[in-house]
Parts: C-alpha cells; sequence; structure tokens
C-alpha cells in the first residue's frame, strides 16, 4: 500500500525545490552567458509557456516518476537515508544522461559548456528532489 500523505509531501516539497532551483540555474546561466557560442537562429525564444512546459516535464521525471517508484520500492528494497537519494541521482544522471549528451555534442557538434552546464542543472534537481524524497522516507 503506498502511503498517500507521504508521496503527497514528497511531490510537493520535491515540485517546489524544483521550481526554486529552475529559477536558480536560469538566473545562473544567464549571467555566465552559456549560450553564448549558440546561434540566434537555433535558439528557442524563452516564454513563460515554454518554462512551463519545462517544468511540467522536469516535474514528472524528476519527482513524479521517482516518488511513485520509492513509495513501491520503499517496501521491498531498504533503500533509507538521504544517501540513498544522491546514490540514485548520479547513478541516474551517470547511465542515463551523460552518455546521451556527449554523444550528441560529438556527432551534432554542439556547444559544449552549454550541454556541460545542462547536466549539471539536471544533477543538481534531481540530486535534490531524490534526496527530499528520500529523507522523507526516513523519516
Amino acid at each position: 500500500m503506498i502511503p498517500q500523505s507521504l508521496l503527497l509531501y514528497c511531490l510537493l516539497l520535491g515540485g517546489v525545490y524544483l521550481a526554486v532551483m529552475s529559477v536558480i540555474v536560469e538566473l545562473v546561466g544567464r549571467l555566465l552567458k552559456v549560450k553564448r557560442g549558440i546561434p540566434e537562429s537555433i535558439q528557442e525564444e524563452q516564454t513563460w509557456g515554454g518554462w512551463l512546459t519545462l517544468y511540467l516535464i522536469e516535474f514528472l521525471f524528476f519527482v513524479a516518476v521517482p516518488s511513485l517508484a520509492f513509495a513501491v520500492l520503499y517496501t521491498a528494497v531498504p533503500l533509507t537515508g538521504m544517501r540513498s537519494g544522491l546514490a540514485a541521482a548520479l547513478f541516474a544522471v551517470g547511465l542515463g544522461a551523460a552518455p546521451v549528451a556527449v554523444g550528441l555534442s560529438i556527432r551534432l557538434k554542439l556547444y559544449m559548456p552549454f550541454l556541460m552546464y545542462q547536466l549539471l542543472g539536471h544533477l543538481l534537481k534531481l540530486g535534490g528532489t531524490l534526496t527530499i524524497i528520500s529523507y522523507l522516507y526516513f523519516l
């Protein structure tokens, strides 16, 4: 049985953390000018609708799916503490996002500083949300 109140807390706190980190990563990216080497013709115009769409996609993959998976696996696998959340985040980024991003940068000649900044931002977002989720289940 999935504890619904705990799942709701995970979704709420993970969503708030993700929103705050998304704003911080975006602002730091603008200050560092990570898009400097990317031609204007291939950049998407930044609007609130685009930011909200990206947030909802990240919320689904960084908060909702891990919260449900942790709720189901919590009864079978002894994943306790914040270290398990950080380990899961490093595992997911290391085996999921990093090889794809590096492979695309080689095949499509993407701008490497922007790509590495995006990977770091995803690691911070995913690491934080999984740490929050695992900490809430540890309580």
